[in-house]
């Protein structure tokens, strides 16, 4: 979802993750591994067809904002968040956990 949002491909504010939709896939031919939040049944079927694949992933507000904004955590000296499991009433919907970015610099902690 970060590479899509850095590309231009979808707006900049992502409030609850990316819906990939199947406009324009009868002319999709590449191959393509993704991640979005959720998926339309014929986007799958295309992205598949053209031998990529599609997962559905989970990530709740924070952990959107961690794998899209890191350097916010890092000004704020924060730690990022660990990765939340969906709720119940969403789990069959989602096929795993959203994997978010490892810091590029740790942060220093003061001992008294």
């Amino acid at each position: 979802m970060k590479t899509l949002k850095d590309a231009g491909a979808v707006g900049k504010k992502i409030k609850d993750g990316v819906k990939l939709l199947a406009r324009g896939s009868e002319t999709f031919s590449l191959p393509v591994h993704i991640e979005v939040s959720r998926v339309s049944v014929q986007a799958r079927q295309a992205i598949e067809a053209a031998g990529g694949s599609v997962r559905r992933v989970h990530y709740n507000q924070l952990g959107l904002r961690a794998l899209l904004d890191p350097e916010w955590f890092q000004k704020k000296g924060r730690l990022l968040p660990q990765p939340a499991r969906p709720p119940p009433r969403i789990l069959a919907k989602v096929d795993g956990i959203g994997r978010l970015p490892a810091p590029t610099t740790p942060i220093l902690v003061e001992r008294a």
